[in-house]
């Protein structure tokens, strides 16, 4: 507390040869007080390191070591700043497979998933839309997933169709 209220702008100063953060260091050891302190101020308990950016994020640095209280912390703090809920993500995998009957599921059960997200901030929209499923964009939006949405990297739904658009018929319709 004492290092950050000095120089706030460390939570984020990369290790000049590994280009890890602070964040990661502590969630590799299991230190989940120091993770909290971190993400309070402003850490990315997402960011991996290139080129295994998904295996080197803090969140899969401590669940590969079983720090169960590191993973509750990030989780919730995901949550809480991001949306993400088990259902979120589920509805999000189903909506990137294109699966009706699961997403049917999922929504039965908790209406409310329409709006929750994965890990990075993205609705079941993003998916839909990425993957081209047009009557699956047309349902979602008809049970309330909103158009404006914007997710961990500030994508709305529609810059995704507009990207993979560019020669493709199928994405201009859905934008």
């Amino acid at each position: 507390q004492q290092i950050l209220h000095t120089r706030p702008g460390l939570f984020n100063a990369d290790h000049p040869e590994s280009k890890r953060q602070p964040i990661h260091y502590a969630a590799r050891e299991g230190h989940a007080d120091v993770v909290r302190l971190l993400l309070d101020a402003g850490a990315d308990p997402l960011l991996g390191v290139y080129p295994n950016r998904a295996a080197t994020n803090p969140l899969t640095l401590a669940k590969e070591r079983g720090h169960v209280s590191v993973m509750e912390v990030i989780e919730g703090w995901l949550e809480t700043h991001r949306g993400t809920t088990p259902d979120g993500e589920a509805l999000c995998q189903a909506a990137r497979n294109g699966d009706m009957d699961r997403i049917d599921e999922v929504l039965a059960q908790n209406p409310n998933a329409i709006h929750e997200t994965d890990k990075d901030g993205n609705i079941a929209l993003h998916f839909a839309v990425s993957g081209g499923h047009q009557a699956l964009v047309g349902d979602l939006l008809d049970r309330g997933a909103e158009v404006d949405r914007r997710n961990a990297e500030d994508k709305r739904p529609i810059h995704q169709a507009l990207f993979r658009g560019v020669g493709k018929r199928l994405h201009r319709a859905i934008a």
